[in-house]
């Protein structure tokens, strides 16, 4: 492929071979080349793509009213510096502008480098959903602020308002302890974007980090914290309607014991704007939520309310105590059943399982909260009261008899008292650490040809 920057640059007026005219040693943007080398970068930092199908270059006023290129890092002082804001219009190799089209596509697909309202520059990816992925991003106004994180809506379809609408719930309980604060929200690269605190692992990766197997101390902590954070969604009028392991976050450095509710992308007022009524109860819906913590009924097609928040609460704190959920089935059988029938097969167990056998402790909880009525107001302290009740009874289940480390996480213990295990779960969630920070290494460990081992 022929390169557009020459060595052999003339000294008086000649065409190239791609028909572009230079004069006096200059290049055709008015440029003097650089010397010593023939393998020059153009840098477009101040230039943007023409919105018309001509193949002219507008250089715009100044490069920070241009987030296109924003993302783009200018590698050396060496570079070619093509064109300049007073020469207005220049014309550019039409290669040139296809080659950087293709690396703007490529980079709002890979999303890293990108730089969103022109602060908050891409670093890598966290994780994604059903609606959307997580991305870490540097606050370029600011070296010193911690990470952010930022959340693309899946696909590109400008009708689709889902994280439009849970920004605007985000607007309405954040501020309190427990609940990221969400710091800008707009549209940019086709993309519907929400920049937020980063946060750190989920309980249900916290779980897996410990062998699924809590303390008591530890289930007794997380417990009461998620239902203090439902509690205080219901009395801002909300219900969440995807309450799962995967939706409670712990922090990162100072709140690294703080549990966080996110993901309020299906919560839905359960009181009517002008009179504050309950909403009515409805039949024949769709289930909502993950199925294998959704309520019973979401599985039977009812429209869902406050106990339906507290009976998925209680399926994941049932998970922590005795480790697996009974209708919990290995992948390889799954991949053989249709949702249809995986949705029914988890139903049924949900109806004929005996909780004072499978979790004596939390037999209580789902009794309570299917007999609760559809409009009924929770009894909170009931059921925190049955959480302390674990302390004086003898729990059934894996790990509880193990030695309990009052006021400590059991993920937490095991990261700071053993190196191997402090190494590894930096490397799980390596964006919980600080800035410039890497992993520590344990002296165990030797470096190899395929890293440290």
């Amino acid at each position: 492929m022929m390169s557009v920057v020459h060595d052999d640059w003339p000294s008086s007026s000649s065409t190239t071979a791609n028909g572009f005219t230079q004069a006096n040693g200059m290049n055709v943007f008015g440029q003097q080349p650089s010397n010593g080398t023939s393998n020059h970068r153009p840098n477009f930092t101040n230039y943007r793509v023409p919105t018309t199908s001509e193949d002219s270059w507008e250089a715009p006023t100044s490069a920070a009213n241009n987030s296109y290129w924003n993302g783009y890092v200018n590698e050396g002082n060496n570079q070619e510096q093509y064109g300049d804001a007073a020469g207005g219009g220049r014309h550019c190799d039409p290669w040139i502008a296809a080659m950087n089209d293709l690396d703007r596509d490529n980079m709002i697909r890979g999303k890293i480098g990108l730089v969103v309202n022109q602060r908050y520059k891409i670093v890598s990816k966290i994780s994604f959903g059903s609606y959307g992925a997580i991305y870490v991003a540097d606050d370029l106004t600011n070296p010193l602020l911690p990470h952010v994180a930022v959340k693309f809506e899946t696909g590109s379809d400008n009708d689709d308002v889902h994280l439009n609408y849970e920004y605007n719930v985000y607007q309405v309980v954040q501020g309190s302890v427990g609940i990221p604060s969400v710091y800008w929200y707009g549209k940019e690269f086709d993309h519907q974007i929400m920049v937020m605190d980063l946060l750190g692992p989920t309980i249900s990766q916290t779980f897996n980090f410990c062998s699924r197997k809590f303390t008591l101390e530890t289930i007794l902590q997380l417990s009461e914290q998620m239902l203090a954070r439902v509690r205080h969604l219901h009395e801002l009028g909300f219900i969440h309607r995807d309450i799962k392991p995967e939706n409670f976050l712990m922090g990162i450095g100072y709140n690294e014991t703080i549990c966080h509710l996110i993901d309020f992308g299906l919560a839905r007022r359960f009181r009517e704007d002008d009179d504050l009524h309950h909403i009515q109860i409805r039949k024949g819906k769709n289930l909502v939520g993950t199925a294998r913590y959704a309520s019973l009924n979401s599985h039977n097609g009812v429209e869902l309310s406050r106990r339906d928040d507290l009976e998925s609460l209680g399926y994941i704190i049932i998970e922590m105590i005795i480790g697996e959920l009974p209708w919990r089935e290995v992948r390889s059988r799954a991949r053989y059943r249709t949702k249809k029938q995986s949705y029914s097969r988890i139903k049924n167990i949900k109806e004929t399982s005996d909780w004072n056998m499978l979790c004596p402790v939390m037999a209580g909880w789902i009794r309570y909260c299917r007999e609760m009525a559809f409009d009924g107001t929770p009894d909170y302290a009931y059921l925190f009261e049955l959480l302390r009740n674990m302390r004086r009874v003898n729990v059934m289940g894996n790990g509880l008899n193990r030695t309990p480390f009052p006021g400590r996480f059991d993920w937490l213990h095991m990261r700071d008292s053993d190196p191997e295990k402090r190494y590894s779960y930096q490397c799980l969630f390596r964006w919980t650490l600080p800035k410039g920070v890497e992993p520590d290494v344990p002296a165990t460990r030797h470096f190899g040809s395929f890293g440290f081992r």
